[in-house]
């Protein structure tokens, strides 16, 4: 996320689809270099317990800019098509009544653009939800999960992009996925010029980590030397070339005089995906006998996409801002994507609108202050068969300060960690604490049970 001119900041927020906890190497890639994401980093503040709302997109996403549960929202699993959606009893888009970041800064005089994935609604068969614009965007450009003006992947590896063109709605644009981040970028950076006497709030939410991966022809062949993993090496490209567009947009931002006051916020929507191919010998690309992984790096944390363990909702965050946000680690205060719709407010001095189940942690970001212990809650509708036995799906989880619950939602398979000390959660407690996992249990039953009303 990125905000401001003088007087009021400008800001751009960077949401990266599907980037793990790990796979920066400010966050411990050992495999490959992302210098550009790591200037930000290094000059910027870095936690380490930042949490996804959710192990998928849209909650995440929708969670995001509305400072929201998404349970509170209804919004439990992906937006799909309509029979999908019927079935989780969610609704076609994300109702627009809610107050949300991009109009509330909108009205603040921001000039406001949406450059990226979306995937708030429209696609599929929903050809009735509102194009971004409608939720407080100046303008918008987003892929086959939204409406209005998009790009629609000409080398997809399904009949998605094929779904959103059939609904109109929009200018549509049929280029390779590996140029996509780039024309996001020139359109973000032209919007950027066009209002170049306003302050600006954009959104770059690139999807280039979100498999399947497909890197510019040759590009993966600089990591022969790195994996012997077909998928890994693609992965490893397409990381490279979006550490490279973000630096890219970061060296315009400089030279347009913009980056001394801007605010950049970098995070991900959840960790990586986890599909039975990357597993199955049966998938491995044809002559290659060699040992699998599922690219993208979760630093050692269990579960991925579609989790609830820390591995898919554990992602890295950066906050940076040239002279107001002091280079540091914090590897204690927790901070979630609800709380982003506030905080941003709160750094650019702008008042939050409604009531938002968030917190205002911009004087954490700027001033290394913490509200102390918090407590989050997840719930996420369809959890998916894990090809791991290690990586359980349930439905519900909780953690309060040093604590982690995990439970399915009729109260079976139900564990209890010490984050603090167990980050990879593999010694239940449930047992040795009996008064704190029932205590958990009826909080967690109680926030759950409150939003299925």
């Amino acid at each position: 996320l990125v905000f401001g001119t003088d007087p009021k900041p400008n800001f751009m927020g960077s949401l990266i689809y599907n980037m793990d906890y790990g796979d920066l190497s400010s966050f411990g890639n050992p495999k490959v270099k992302t210098p550009n994401m790591d200037w930000l980093a290094a000059n910027g503040r870095k936690l380490t317990n930042y949490y996804a709302m959710s192990p998928v997109c849209s909650p995440s996403r929708s969670s995001l800019i509305t400072g929201q549960y998404p349970a509170t929202l209804g919004v439990n699993s992906i937006f799909a098509s309509r029979a999908e959606l019927a079935r989780h009893d969610m609704p076609d888009f994300l109702p627009l009544e809610h107050p949300n970041l991009p109009r509330t800064m909108h009205e603040a005089g921001y000039a406001t653009g949406h450059f990226g994935k979306w995937h708030m609604g429209g696609g599929r068969d929903v050809d009735n939800a509102p194009r971004p614009t409608e939720y407080g965007y100046d303008q918008s450009l987003v892929s086959f999960e939204g409406l209005g003006d998009r790009l629609l992947d000409a080398d997809a590896k399904n009949d998605l992009p094929k779904q959103s063109a059939a609904l109109e709605n929009g200018e549509l644009l049929f280029v390779n996925k590996n140029e996509k981040t780039g024309i996001y970028i020139d359109s973000a950076l032209a919007f950027i010029a066009k209002h170049e006497n306003e302050p600006f709030y954009i959104d770059l939410w690139p999807n280039d980590v979100h498999d399947w991966h497909q890197p510019k022809p040759g590009a993966a062949a600089e990591f022969d030397a790195v994996t012997e993993n077909p998928y890994e090496k693609d992965f490893f490209a397409v990381l490279k070339a979006m550490d490279e567009q973000l630096g890219r947009f970061f060296q315009e931002l400089e030279r347009m005089g913009k980056m001394d006051n801007t605010i950049i916020l970098l995070a991900s929507d959840n960790g990586p995906t986890d599909w039975p191919r990357y597993y199955d010998p049966r998938f491995y690309p044809e002559g290659y006998t060699g040992p699998m992984n599922a690219p993208g790096f979760t630093a050692g944390f269990r579960g991925r996409k579609w989790s609830l363990y820390e591995g898919g909702i554990r992602v890295p965050f950066i906050a940076y801002w040239k002279g107001h946000i002091e280079a540091s680690v914090d590897t204690k205060t927790m901070m979630g994507s609800i709380d982003l719709f506030p905080t941003i407010c709160g750094l650019v001095g702008v008042q939050a609108a409604g009531t938002v189940e968030g917190q205002d942690m911009s004087k954490l970001l700027t001033k290394g202050k913490t509200n102390g212990d918090r407590t989050f809650y997840w719930y996420y509708e369809k959890p998916k068969p894990s090809p791991k036995k290690d990586s359980m799906r349930p439905e519900l989880a909780m953690r309060s300060g040093e604590w982690k619950l995990i439970s399915r939602v009729d109260g079976t398979e139900s564990y209890l960690y010490n984050i603090v000390k167990d980050p990879y959660e593999t010694n239940d407690l449930s047992e040795s604490m009996p008064k704190i996992k029932a205590r958990m249990i009826s909080e967690l039953f109680t926030w759950y049970n409150e939003r299925m009303d």
